[in-house]
């Protein structure tokens, strides 16, 4: 989670003594109906000032962010930013805030364009002050933030303060009048103004001439006016002091700092210059690193002398030096102290890492050039930052300020930099860092530490393991023994690496095809990761068992996998990630196989949703083919021709060897979807895919197309030319495939292998070899319910199947078994779900008051072939008297009387055959 400091979400009070400027609170005022207002000025011109007059007079709720150079993480900006909105109503921007916390950074328009429909349904008007704006120099943020005043509710107004113009495109907004503009000829002292401010405020008894004097001197610049009057407090010759004062802006400053400072007590000028370090200051933090006490004490009394201190809060507890008398106080620092910077940088980070506000701590730490505290704090939020944190801006940065030598010295240090190379696509320099990261480990081993040595070496290995798998080919058996070693090294409450070696082992058996020990090992990473609250790991893991339970036929259990995943990652808060387009991906895929299209249709569109957000390159790729299925089952051929250019455009580069290795067999699937086999063949053909079995055999990838989509091809061909070498060519392929596939497990593999056999027997006209390789279909896929895998062969299958129900019925007539029965079900439910049949049979079954069930059916089915109540019970495995039980419920559902009726009437309501 980002750390947020609520300070930065307080209003401004407004100063005491205030010279009220009620011609700038019109013009601000005047400005609401406007997407923007800018106030720009340099430093100390009464920006702030200005706007905590305005707040308590505006018409609309003002909600206020302080900003600092922290803050060019998007991530950090854009939660701060919407929790200021929160300060209005708890949950606006709460869907935004939760997208934000991702890992993996969705696009920001998509986060933006959440947080503009929950202002636009906010009750109240409100404006957003973005104070101090100048700090940003992020375009990431600049483009960001145009896009939301660009899409800004009406009742949304932003007001930025800034030293300079920020690249925003405020031509454009000027010239459509969206823009209202305070710049410093608006902001400068008015004549009356400044006689105001000096006399009243201040406590001087100038002449109007003085006041003229002092002005022109100043160009209406307040902080010179306040820093003139605070020097001038005590001399007893006003005019002389006016006559000498004089130059640019910068110089009045340091002169007349020079002049504030020395007209204070030994005491406080050292509190001043030893708290310049920091950006906020309370009463503890100032006693920790000034060393003294009475910080508190000190903090108010300067506030009650207007000493360029600004309070935060409306408690007196935090407060903040005006930005260039604290650029000043440094600068002086600097020069008399060097020395002392770091310590005090030192007791900074020391305070802030009590009071558990890691962020500030380790920046306090890296400004102190105390690296190995630095380090050491970093260690375990650059952990996290890869398995479930938002903190990789920050790593990032860090990082960046640690010299190569201190980095390379930290064995810990290196594993997160190699982790944080791996997230940027560099594999070749994360596994680099990583061998640095093992000799790191040699040099720091010592006996007092052994035990943890271990561990950082598990952690090492994992890590290795993992980054492996990365790559487009592996050695598995490398893989094995780093997973396996970092799994024997590991402490056994290790639960970030220990997952991630189980998770790469589990790739490892799936790469090797064996598939009972890759299940078993993503089991238990995912069991070890949700444990442990570890979101990256637990989806990996998940989304890997499911493709596994998925290709062995366990269509239930990957669905309750999938579907546990999902609870569990709304339970944290986290449902949105855009790594979880995987496994709505899977869940997808496993309602398509029963087809439950309705169901297949929510995931997959879930699955490109949170894809669109930011997912990974093959999980795109995985979401876009799982829509583009149920929209080739649905018929609609306009979004699958959108979605299959979607897929011709992703970059080659970005998606590596998955878009590479396998788009020729997904394409050529897709061309015989549209019926365009000499395209799908001519495509396989150019791009050298084997129409004999010799692939090797990748299950880390759906083999739905790379191993079928040839046979298919085939198939297609023949059919169309009339010439059998076609039949006898995919007879071969799917022979020598067969065996293979059978070994491995893979039921809806060997269920579509059969079913192209048959239809290839059939066209062959070998219609005894058609039924067998089609009965071991329905066989195989009968307990799970497999429909999809049978109706996406179109009407070659529909033939097929009619005559299969034929020949099973027969084959009933002279005696009837619970598998036959079993088949024979099965038949139908996969005729109904043709598309005509499939139509004309809901029709008709729409119109009985209450459904028949499936055991209702059987005995229905039973009746038709002539059997007694006695026979129907024993073939079923159930007593005489359920059996009577069923016949009485199923006579009141199709209103029948007799036996006679019942049948009769099951078939003119189409829920039983002829």
């Amino acid at each position: 989670m980002v750390e947020l400091l609520r300070t930065k979400l307080f209003t401004p009070r407004p100063r005491k003594n205030l010279v009220l400027r009620p011609r700038l609170v019109d013009r601000l005022n005047t400005g609401l109906n406007k997407k923007l207002a800018l106030v720009a000025a340099p430093a100390g011109f009464g920006k702030t000032t200005l706007l905590s007059e305005w707040i308590p007079q505006s018409p609309r709720c003002v909600t206020w962010l302080s900003l600092d150079e922290g803050d060019n993480d998007p991530t950090k900006f854009w939660a701060y930013f919407i929790k200021s909105l929160q300060e209005l109503q708890t949950d606006i921007g709460a869907k935004a805030f939760s997208l934000l916390q991702s890992p993996q950074a969705p696009p920001i328009n998509s986060i933006l364009t959440s947080l503009i429909n929950d202002i636009t349904a906010f009750s109240d008007s409100l404006v957003v002050v973005l104070d101090d704006y100048h700090v940003i120099d992020t375009s990431t943020i600049h483009s960001a933030l145009t896009f939301l005043i660009e899409h800004s509710p009406p009742n949304m107004h932003l007001i930025l303060t800034t030293r300079m113009d920020p690249r925003l495109p405020l031509s454009r907004w000027r010239a459509h009048d969206e823009l209202t503009e305070l710049r410093a000829n608006d902001l400068r002292f008015t004549a009356d103004e400044t006689a105001a401010f000096l006399n009243q405020a201040m406590g001087l008894n100038l002449s109007v001439a003085e006041v003229s004097a002092l002005e022109a001197r100043t160009e209406g610049w307040i902080a010179g006016l306040q820093i003139a009057a605070l020097s001038m407090q005590g001399h007893e010759d006003a005019s002389r002091f006016i006559q000498a004062f004089s130059g640019s802006n910068r110089h009045i400053l340091g002169y007349l700092a020079e002049e504030v400072l020395s007209k204070q007590s030994d005491s406080t000028q050292k509190f001043l210059l030893r708290t310049s370090i920091l950006d906020r200051l309370c009463g503890s933090l100032c006693d920790a690193v000034t060393g003294a006490a009475g910080g508190q004490t000190i903090l108010e009394n300067l506030e009650h002398a207007n000493l360029f201190i600004i309070p935060l809060d409306g408690e007196g507890k935090w407060y903040r030096y005006h930005h260039l008398f604290a650029e000043v106080l440094r600068a002086h620092l600097q020069k008399t102290k060097p020395d002392l910077m770091q310590e005090l940088h030192r007791r900074a980070s020391a305070w802030y890492e009590q009071d558990a506000l890691m962020v500030e701590a380790i920046n306090h730490a890296l400004e102190a050039e105390d690296y190995e505290r630095a380090m050491r704090l970093i260690e375990p939020i650059g952990i996290a930052a890869f398995f479930g944190s938002t903190m990789l801006y920050n790593v990032q940065a860090w990082l960046a300020k640690l010299p190569d030598s201190a980095l390379r010295s930290q064995p810990k240090i290196c594993l997160i930099h190699a982790w944080l190379l791996l997230n940027q696509g560099s594999l070749a320099n994360a596994l680099s860092r990583l061998d640095e990261a093992e000799l790191a480990l040699q040099r720091v081993r010592t006996a007092e530490t052994a035990a943890e040595d271990q561990n950082t070496y598990g952690e090492i290995e994992a890590t290795r393991a993992i980054l492996f798998t990365s790559k487009p080919e592996f050695d598995t058996e490398q893989v094995i023994g780093w997973a396996q070693a970092a799994l024997a090294a590991l402490d056994p409450d290790n639960q970030i690496f220990r997952s991630a070696a189980l998770g790469a082992l589990g790739l490892a058996y799936l790469s090797l095809g064996e598939l009972r020990e890759a299940e078993r090992s993503l089991a238990d990473s995912a069991g070890i990761a949700q444990a442990g609250g570890v979101v990256y790991m637990t989806i990996a893991a998940v989304a890997n068992l499911a493709h596994i339970q998925r290709a062995r036929g366990d269509l239930r259990a990957a669905e309750t996998t999938c579907q546990y995943c999902l609870d569990w990652l709304t339970e944290r808060g986290v449902s949105s990630w855009p790594s979880a387009a995987v496994v709505h991906a899977n869940l997808a895929a496993c309602y398509y196989e029963i087809n439950d299209l309705n169901k297949a249709l929510y995931h997959a569109n879930r699955s490109v949703e949170l894809t669109d957000q930011g997912a990974n390159p093959p999980i795109t790729l995985i979401s876009l083919l799982a829509l583009a299925r149920v929209k080739e089952a649905q018929y609609d051929w306009d979004d699958l021709a959108r979605l299959l250019q979607q897929l011709e455009q992703l970059p080659r580069q970005a998606y590596g060897h998955w878009l590479t290795t396998h788009w020729s067999s997904i394409r050529a699937h897709f061309y015989l979807a549209e019926g365009n086999s000499s395209s799908a063949f001519a495509l396989l053909r150019d791009n050298d895919v084997s129409f004999s079995f010799t692939r090797p055999l990748d299950l880390l990838w759906d083999c739905e197309y790379d191993w079928i989509a040839p046979a298919q091809t085939l198939i297609a061909q023949g059919r169309n030319s009339k010439d059998v070498s076609g039949f006898t060519e995919a007879l071969a392929y799917l022979e020598e495939m067969l065996p293979k596939v059978e070994l491995l497990g893979l039921v809806w593999v060997q269920v579509k292998t059969h079913l192209l056999r048959a239809l290839t027997y059939a066209s062959l006209s070998h219609a005894s070899q058609a039924q067998t390789c089609l009965e071991r279909a329905l066989t195989l896929a009968q307990p799970e319910g497999y429909i999809r895998v049978f109706v996406d062969e179109g009407d070659p299958m529909l033939q097929l199947l009619f005559d299969y129900q034929a020949f099973i019925k027969k084959k009933m007539s002279d005696g009837v078994d619970g598998e036959s029965l079993r088949l024979l079900r099965h038949t139908d439910e996969l005729l109904a779900s043709f598309s005509q049949p499939a139509t004309v049979g809901k029709l008709k079954l729409e119109t009985i008051p209450e459904p028949v069930s499936e055991r209702e059916l059987d005995i229905l089915r039973l009746i038709a072939t002539g059997r007694t109540n006695q026979e129907i019970a024993g073939i079923l495995v159930i007593a005489v008297s359920t059996v009577k039980s069923h016949i009485n419920s199923l006579y009141g559902k199709v209103g029948a009387r007799n036996r006679v009726e019942a049948i009769a009437r099951a078939r003119e309501l189409g829920i039983l055959s002829d």
